[in-house]
């Protein structure tokens, strides 16, 4: 029995630390494509200027 509960003890960690994991996965995208968006609007700053001046 004690076993048993050990073994559904370590199911609910690793569950728990599924989803802390999915979660960390999605901000990591999210942080990678705001710094994809921030470079293409860096670029897109620069051009302006250099066709403004």
């Amino acid at each position: 029995m004690h076993k048993d509960k050990k073994i559904m003890d370590i199911k609910c960690k690793i569950e728990k630390k599924r989803k802390e994991l999915d979660k960390a996965i999605l901000t990591l995208h999210k942080s990678a494509e705001i710094l994809a968006l921030s470079k293409e609007l860096d670029l897109l700053i620069e051009e302006y200027y250099e066709l403004a001046e």
